[in-house]
C-alpha cells in the first residue's frame, strides 16, 4: 500500500524540525557540538550509512552531509536509515515526532529555524477569535452595561474557545494519521 503526503507536510518535516535536535534527541546518534549550539556552532555525527564521522550540518538547508561517504541526508533520509524503515514509514514517524514536539513547546511551533506559513503564534490566533472589548460612553451606565457585556463577551470567549480547541485537534489529526 503507497501512501501519498502532501507537499506542505513533507517540506515541514524536513524543514521544522532541526536537524541537530532530531539526531541527538530522537535517533539517539552519537553526536559532538564544538562552539555555541545552533547556526553558528559546529556540529557532527555518526554517519547512519558508513559509519564515519567527518560530517557536517547545512544549518541554512537543514541537512547534515557526511564527507566520507559524499551522501546529505535530511530528517527522513536519516530515520528511513537509522531506523531501517522504508519512507512512508518515515514519515509516520516524523509526523508523530514532529506533533509530540510542538506540542512539547506549548503548541506554539519546533523550535525556530526557519519560518513557514504553515505556523502561526498562539497569541495570534487568540487575538483573531477575541471579541473587541466595547467602548462604554457614561460613568452612570457603567455598571450595569459592564455587567451584560461581561457575561456577553464570556459567553463569546467560550465559543471562541471551542473553535480553537477544534481548529487544534484538526491540526494535530492533520499531523498524526490515524
Amino acid at each position: 500500500m503507497t501512501r501519498r503526503f502532501a507537499p506542505e507536510q513533507l517540506y515541514a518535516l524536513r524543514n521544522e524540525i532541526p536537524i541537530d535536535v532530531l539526531i541527538e534527541k530522537y535517533l539517539s546518534i552519537l553526536c559532538e557540538r564544538s562552539g555555541p549550539v545552533g547556526m553558528t556552532g559546529r556540529f557532527r555525527f555518526v554517519c547512519p550509512l558508513c559509519g564515519g564521522f567527518e560530517t557536517s550540518v547545512l544549518w541554512e538547508k537543514n541537512l547534515g552531509r557526511c564527507f566520507e561517504c559524499n551522501k546529505n541526508l535530511n530528517t527522513i533520509d536519516l530515520v528511513i536509515h537509522c531506523m531501517n524503515v522504508d519512507f512512508v514509514e518515515s514519515v509516520r514517524r516524523l509526523q508523530k515526532y514532529y506533533a509530540e514536539m510542538t506540542l512539547a513547546n506549548h503548541c506554539d511551533k519546533p523550535p525556530e529555524r526557519t519560518k513557514t506559513k504553515y505556523f502561526v503564534p498562539l497569541g495570534e490566533v487568540i487575538a483573531d477569535i477575541l471579541p473587541e472589548r466595547p467602548n462604554i460612553v457614561t460613568e452612570n451606565e457603567k455598571p450595569a452595561v459592564e455587567n451584560r457585556l461581561l457575561s456577553s463577551r464570556i459567553d463569546d470567549l467560550e465559543t471562541k474557545m471551542e473553535e480553537l480547541v477544534l481548529r487544534i485537534e484538526n491540526i494535530c489529526h492533520t499531523l498524526i494519521p490515524k
